[in-house]
């Protein structure tokens, strides 16, 4: 069985409004306008920039910046492994568990992590930090059931 040629992302595809993305280990191209992921076997310089032309016309003479600035920002917004989103989820995760580690430790009762120590960490992180980051601290989960489960996690 005859297999195809690998194709990699080049840099100079930005220049045509595409990013890469890993998808289970493959590189496809994406492109930085619309979001549309491509396959692996797309990746040539003018199948990509057919795409620009055809679904982008207003887009063909942006510059490289332009188009390096929207990847960033795709980069950011994604939702997978990559992107800020999960970032941010991964770090709330831990976070929960290191709460309910140390309930776990002090032998307190599940319910001081919303009654007690969430009320007092938004008023630190308010005073210290703002309101925009007591917004991303909200999302902690720290619920009498959530930190139950964590500490059957820990312990198992």
């Amino acid at each position: 069985m005859a297999t195809g040629k690998v194709r990699t992302y080049l840099d100079s595809y930005i220049e045509v409004g595409f990013t890469s993305i890993n998808d289970h280990g493959v590189e496809k191209p994406q492109c930085v306008i619309c979001g549309e992921v491509f396959a692996a076997s797309s990746m040539k310089r003018n199948i990509l920039q057919r795409h620009l032309n055809l679904k982008h016309p207003a887009f063909p003479n942006r510059s490289k910046d332009y188009f390096e600035r929207k990847a960033v920002a795709m980069k950011a917004s994604r939702l997978d492994q990559t992107g800020h989103v999960q970032r941010i989820q991964e770090k709330l995760l831990e976070a929960s568990f290191h709460v309910a580690y140390r309930i776990a430790k002090a032998k307190k009762p599940h319910t001081i992590a919303e009654n007690l120590i969430m009320p007092c960490t938004k008023d630190i992180v308010r005073l210290l930090i703002g309101e925009d980051a007591v917004q991303k601290i909200s999302g902690l989960p720290v619920s009498d059931n959530t930190i139950q489960r964590r500490i059957q996690a820990m312990f198992r």
